[in-house]
């Protein structure tokens, strides 16, 4: 029996402990490393992935994003606040639930949810997290647009295609070293293989 077959049937453990546990089982065997699952890496799980912020409505004062989880999901809500200085604002935030979409690929089954801000200040600065009330992103900062046209700065991405796994961050990384104050990036083209 492979040892991939016989770390499946003694454990069940979430994916980070998964790698480790199949690398350390690999060296003390004495085979070569293990090919982690392109389907466990790309898994949904309750945790709040793939957020994506964009507008629907004026830019001044409103704010839309999505995100994805597992299925278990099904009351998404974002939490904000006005970015204060300190880690205060999260005493003072608000809630607005979100909308859950189911989406089915070869990989799995996930939830993409979506929530707009609505009646938000112009030129401020605001801190949000999305999740489902126990299960939540990390907190996150935008800024609605100014009421008087400014100068800005933002990324234009084109069509990555391939090998974005290995090869895009590399580009995100130098880009934002170049602007580090961009207030916003634009992917052309559909970012897939297949």
């Amino acid at each position: 029996m492979r040892l991939s077959g016989v770390v499946d049937r003694l454990f069940t453990v979430k994916r980070i402990y998964w790698v480790g546990l199949c690398a350390v089982a690999a060296v003390l065997l004495g085979q070569e490393a293990l090919k982690y699952s392109e389907k466990l890496e790309h898994a949904p799980t309750p945790l709040p992935d793939r957020l994506i912020l964009t507008w629907s409505g004026d830019a001044k004062t409103t704010q839309s994003m999505t995100w994805r989880t597992d299925t278990s999901v099904t009351t998404p809500v974002v939490e904000f606040a006005e970015t204060q200085d300190g880690p205060n604002f999260a005493k003072a935030t608000s809630k607005v639930k979100g909308m859950s979409q189911p989406f089915e690929t070869e990989l799995s089954v996930a939830h993409y949810h979506s929530a707009t801000l609505t009646g938000l200040k112009a030129g401020t600065n605001y801190n949000y997290r999305v999740g489902d009330g126990v299960n939540w992103s990390e907190w996150n900062r935008f800024r609605t647009a100014g009421v008087v046209e400014e100068d800005f700065e933002f990324f234009y991405f084109g069509d990555a295609q391939t090998q974005i796994a290995e090869h895009c961050a590399l580009l995100f990384q130098t880009a934002f070293r170049h602007a580090p104050n961009a207030r916003f990036l634009v992917h052309a083209g559909d970012l897939i293989n297949n």
